[in-house]
């Protein structure tokens, strides 16, 4: 059933408040990576979305993949880094920050709702807003270069709360936070960063 007029002009007006407010949100967000990661002398590494696949190229008709993947940073990873280069050396690290508007959608918490395939957004259940951090830190030099290595390590136990090996000579460790805390004090994020990576 169509919905009527009143209910369709309510509608698209929510959906253009809603883009609106993402953008400013993304706005204020991709910078607040950027600042935390330049405190602590990182660079911008990459960015990928996480549980989706990047955009319809120009030639794909949208319909034709999930349309979840039109929205990139719903669920996403940065990467930011401080590598000597060459081989591996102690002091080298890497930052992930894994942005979840809505951890909902995460593949395991879709599977245990029953959504199966493209999920349905008004039917899964809402999930939390989080910031889950990855952080990797050389333990000791060689085995590699940063990058050899990096591709071959796993992530960090969400279930371990010390630093523990994710390779030969690369160390992972995971915390998580609301996205709210990130967004009302930015500034606590480097602090959470910094009580756990002793930079050089």
């Amino acid at each position: 059933m169509n919905p009527s007029k009143e209910q369709a002009i309510e509608l698209v007006e929510n959906v253009r408040i809603a883009h609106r407010l993402s953008v400013g949100f993304y706005q204020r967000m991709m910078p607040t990576f950027d600042a935390a990661a330049e405190a602590l002398d990182c660079e911008f590494w990459y960015w990928e979305p996480v549980f989706t696949a990047r955009p319809a190229a120009s030639g794909t008709r949208p319909t034709r993949k999930w349309l979840w993947d039109m929205m990139p940073l719903f669920a996403s990873r940065h990467v930011y880094r401080k590598v000597a280069g060459g081989p591996l050396q102690k002091g080298d690290v890497a930052l992930s920050f894994c942005l979840y508007l809505d951890d909902g959608f995460k593949p395991e918490k879709r599977k245990a709702a029953g959504a199966k395939g493209d999920p349905d957004p008004v039917l899964l259940p809402a999930g939390a807003s989080v910031l889950e951090l990855e952080l990797y830190r050389a333990s000791a030099d060689g085995g590699g270069t940063f990058d050899a290595i990096w591709d071959k390590a796993g992530a960090p136990d969400t279930k371990q709360a010390a630093w523990h090996a994710v390779h030969e000579n690369l160390q992972g460790c995971w915390l998580s936070m609301p996205l709210a805390d990130v967004v009302h004090d930015p500034d606590g994020l480097v602090t959470a960063i910094r009580q756990q990576l002793v930079l050089p």
